[in-house]
């Protein structure tokens, strides 16, 4: 049984006795698996360091991927500075988890899906600009790795976007998942923009959240099992 060296992503952690837990962690070297820990006194600083979003360096025993894996040492790669006390920031990574908890199964290597993650939440945990559109970005950029990204065809022509699809369409023709032409172009204005330029974007809550529920809508289309987000009740009470 080989012993592997990897960084890794929190996803999840289940209480599965009084004296363990399982987690699902999504690491670099061979996806997304499984881990059960013993809560006793040797194990206290492993369970402390196992919480959702935490950023880990792993040693674990190799199982197959369908098998429960157990960790050998673990320490916390990245200390988050505002992620986990910062009210608005908490509720947008405990969102964002939920999206990558609902979406990401595979069991293999993805490294670039890693670093994508890695980079979102610790961009996040340092952001001093705005955030009002930093989820509604990450949904965009996610869905690049699930292969159902929106194809950004926007233009006077093409002004309505299409669900189903995933195109701008010239006509909703009654589609009952074509969007409102405001919230086509707004969708558009978030496609075209990097993080540094979403400073710039405005729009009003009540279209931000139009979008929102679109995006929602739009991962239920593509994503086979996608369940309802728990965590957008609480995002809705603290962005503005």
């Amino acid at each position: 049984m080989a012993l592997i060296t990897s960084k890794g992503i929190v996803f999840k952690t289940v209480k599965y006795s009084e004296s363990s837990i399982i987690c699902d962690i999504f690491t670099e070297a061979l996806g997304l698996r499984s881990f059960i820990i013993s809560a006793s006194k040797s194990s206290r600083t492993k369970t402390n360091l196992i919480q959702v979003m935490n950023i880990l360096d792993l040693v674990f025993y190799e199982n197959d991927a369908d098998k429960i894996h157990r960790i050998k040492e673990c320490h916390l790669h990245y200390f988050y500075h505002h992620l986990q006390t910062n009210i608005l920031k908490s509720s947008i990574g405990t969102f964002m988890m939920e999206i990558c908890r609902n979406t990401i199964k595979e069991q293999e290597e993805n490294e670039a899906l890693f670093d994508f993650l890695y980079h979102w939440f610790t961009t996040l945990d340092a952001w001093e600009g705005k955030l009002a559109f930093y989820h509604i970005k990450f949904l965009l950029d996610l869905s690049n790795f699930g292969g159902f990204a929106p194809h950004n065809n926007y233009s006077p022509e093409h002004s309505i976007f299409e669900l189903e699809s995933g195109d701008f369409i010239s006509e909703s023709n009654h589609s009952p998942f074509a969007l409102d032409e405001p919230i086509s172009l707004l969708l558009n204005q978030v496609l075209s923009a990097n993080l540094e330029q979403l400073n710039n974007l405005s729009a009003s809550l009540h279209d931000r959240n139009q979008l929102l529920d679109a995006l929602i809508r739009y991962y239920q289309i593509h994503v086979p099992g996608f369940k309802a987000v728990k965590s957008l009740d609480i995002l809705r009470v603290v962005i503005e």
